[in-house]
């Protein structure tokens, strides 16, 4: 669904093969045909809007299949071929890079396009196709989505040419490696945990204590780890925008199917690891509040409570004289610095199925425990 262009078979397929390097910034790499040898290069990126794929399939005798519900016609081909990802071959599809205009300002523009977004854009994830009857993934060949899809299909046919099987074969080799682990290149200041938001009515809607007090008005700064108990912040939490390599950290899939058989030496490897965000370290300032001369922190501040102000800038009401009184305090006990640290992500799925099936390689899984 997330696949741009024109989605192309053929009724008759040759040979297609890549001993050089194609590559389709944000777009698609398509090798198509009865034989597909993948022995260069074939690479795609993938920016927050727009995700790039990469499609290697080995199939002809196209058949047109029409959805009465849909009311569409979609090709689908009826014989698979043979597909061969060469020695140290790499089919890839990476996170865009990071701008290098000499403009500083057109370079921060185009990355926050396109390697910054809030969570409620979806990442549209890197994908990666296979297909075939007869797969082959030698010594050496690299195939990575970073936190993306990768699926291999090996389709047995109906029918067979004189002198070939109609079984489905799938063989990853020895010191092949098929990569779907999470980003571990997310660098994160400590100062993106700390967000402002000013307390009105909506802030406010869930504390009546607090709608009409002296906190209504008042911009308030809260750690995203801890939250607060005193207002709904969540709108200001859901601003927050997140790099490319922070949301592509945690594990992607890997599916690797063979109607007939599937062998996966020993010393390949499958990886769906989750990957990491990275922390620096840095000083952690957030709002305290202050109620009958004693400190809250906002992370603990109970919405029950009656609050004279916010700490460094404080009020005090005397209703009864209509008079407002304000005054300074002096501490030390606003900030901390805190250490950095590293958030590990979830890890992905890896799938395998076959009638036939020898798994003998290393499948990885991994997850960094938060330090």
């Amino acid at each position: 669904p997330n696949l741009r262009g024109l989605v192309v078979e053929v009724e008759t397929g040759g040979t297609v093969t890549n001993t050089g390097t194609l590559s389709a910034p944000r777009g698609n790499v398509t090798l198509l045909g009865y034989a597909v040898n993948q022995n260069g290069l074939a690479s795609a990126t993938t920016s927050v809007s727009v995700n790039g794929s990469v499609r290697l399939l080995a199939r002809d005798h196209v058949q047109v299949v029409h959805n009465d519900i849909k009311n569409t016609n979609t090709p689908t081909a009826l014989r698979a071929g043979v597909l061969t990802l060469g020695a140290h071959s790499r089919t890839e599809v990476t996170p865009v890079a990071a701008s290098t205009d000499v403009d500083a300002q057109k370079a921060r523009e185009a990355d926050r396009t396109q390697r910054e977004a809030v969570d409620s854009q979806p990442q549209v994830l890197s994908k990666i196709d296979l297909f075939g009857n007869k797969l082959s993934v030698a010594s050496g060949a690299h195939i990575t989505a970073r936190g993306g899809d990768i699926t291999v299909k090996a389709q047995r046919n109906t029918s067979a040419a004189p002198g070939e099987s109609v079984d489905a074969k799938l063989e990853i080799a020895k010191g092949a490696r098929i990569d779907a682990a999470g980003s571990r290149d997310a660098e994160v200041a400590m100062s993106r945990n700390l967000v402002s938001v000013e307390l009105r009515g909506n802030e406010l809607r869930d504390a009546p204590l607090q709608k009409n007090g002296l906190l209504r008005g008042k911009r308030v700064t809260f750690d995203v780890r801890k939250g607060t108990p005193l207002a709904d912040v969540s709108g200001a939490v859901a601003s927050i925008r997140r790099s490319l390599d922070e949301r592509l950290a945690p594990g992607g899939s890997i599916t690797l199917d063979s109607d007939n058989h599937l062998d996966v030496a020993p010393g390949a490897t499958l990886d769906v690891s989750g990957g990491v965000v990275n922390y620096s370290g840095g000083v952690v300032d957030t709002t305290k509040l202050i109620s009958g001369g004693r400190l809250f922190d906002i992370s603990k501040a109970d919405p029950g409570r009656v609050y004279d102000g916010v700490f460094g800038s404080a009020e005090t009401v005397h209703r009864k004289w209509n008079v407002v009184e304000s005054y300074q305090l002096f501490s030390n006990a606003r900030a901390n610095f805190e250490a950095g640290y590293v958030e590990g992500k979830d890890a992905g799925t890896l799938t395998i199925a076959a009638p036939d099936l020898r798994m003998l390689g290393n499948a990885q899984g991994g997850v960094t425990l938060d330090s």
